[in-house]
C-alpha cells in the first residue's frame, strides 16, 4: 500500500471508528478513568484555556471541563465530534484548524502524532506552534526497544489493512522534529516525563512518553 492509499484509509477508518467500537458506551464506563487523568494533567498546565487535538469523541475535553478548565477539542472524524460527549469540539484536521493564532496557552496532543501521516506532518506541527502561546504536551507511545514491533508501518488496526500508526519513530525523534517548530530561538523550552511505565508479558517497557515545549 502506497502512502496515497493509507492515507485514503485512515479517513475511512476514522469516520468508522466511533460506530465500530460504540464509544458512547465505553466513555460511561470510564469517565472516572479520565477525570482521573485529567488531574494528573493539571500539575503540567500554564494558565489559561486548553486545545486537545485529535479529540475523538471530547473524552479529554469533557474531564478537563468537569474540572473547571475552559477546554476545547478537534479531530479529523465527523462521526467523533457528531458523536461529542461535551460543547467547543470541531472537525478539522491538526494541520489546518479555525482557531486565531495564539489562541491557546495549552495544546494537547494524546497519543495523536503517530497518526499523521509524514506528508502532513510538517503543517500539522506548524499549525499547532501558530495557534499555541505556552504549553504544548505531546504523548508518544512507545515500546523501549523495538517500538512497534512486528506491526509493519504501526498497528493494524482490522483484518483488511487499516493501519492506526503512520509513523514509526521514537521519542528522540520526535523530540528533534517538534523543535523544529517550537525553537529555542523562539523562547520554547524543552523538557521530557513518562505518563505511563508498564511491563509487557515479553519483559519489554511500554512507555507513555511526554514531550513538553513551554513558553514564559
Amino acid at each position: 500500500m502506497d502512502e496515497k492509499e493509507i492515507n485514503v484509509e485512515l479517513l475511512k477508518f476514522y469516520n468508522s471508528y466511533i460506530g465500530t467500537v460504540n464509544a458512547l458506551s465505553v466513555f460511561e464506563n470510564i469517565k472516572t478513568s479520565h477525570l482521573e487523568e485529567g488531574k494528573k494533567l493539571i500539575p503540567h498546565l500554564s494558565k489559561g484555556n486548553i486545545v486537545f487535538a485529535g479529540c475523538n469523541i471530547g473524552y479529554h475535553v469533557w474531564s478537563m471541563q468537569q474540572l473547571g478548565y475552559d477546554a476545547s477539542g478537534f479531530d479529523i472524524s465527523k462521526d467523533a465530534i457528531t458523536k461529542a460527549v461535551c460543547s467547543n469540539c470541531v472537525c478539522c484536521p491538526v494541520k489546518e484548524t479555525p482557531y486565531k493564532d495564539k489562541q491557546f496557552s495549552n495544546i494537547i496532543l494524546f497519543d495523536v502524532l503517530e497518526h499523521i501521516p509524514m506528508e502532513y506532518l510538517d503543517d500539522s506541527l506548524k499549525e499547532c506552534e501558530r495557534i499555541c502561546s505556552t504549553n504544548l504536551i505531546a504523548r508518544i507511545p512507545y515500546i523501549e526497544g523495538n517500538p512497534f514491533a512486528n506491526r509493519g508501518i504501526g498497528a493494524m488496526i482490522d483484518a483488511d489493512r487499516i493501519f492506526e500508526h503512520t509513523i514509526d519513530a521514537p521519542p528522540d525523534w520526535w523530540k528533534d522534529k517538534i523543535k523544529l517548530f517550537f525553537t529555542e530561538e523562539n523562547g520554547w523550552k524543552y523538557s521530557t516525563f513518562n505518563w505511563s511505565d508498564d511491563i509487557l508479558a515479553d519483559g519489554r517497557r511500554s512507555l507513555g512518553v511526554v514531550l513538553q515545549f513551554t513558553k514564559e
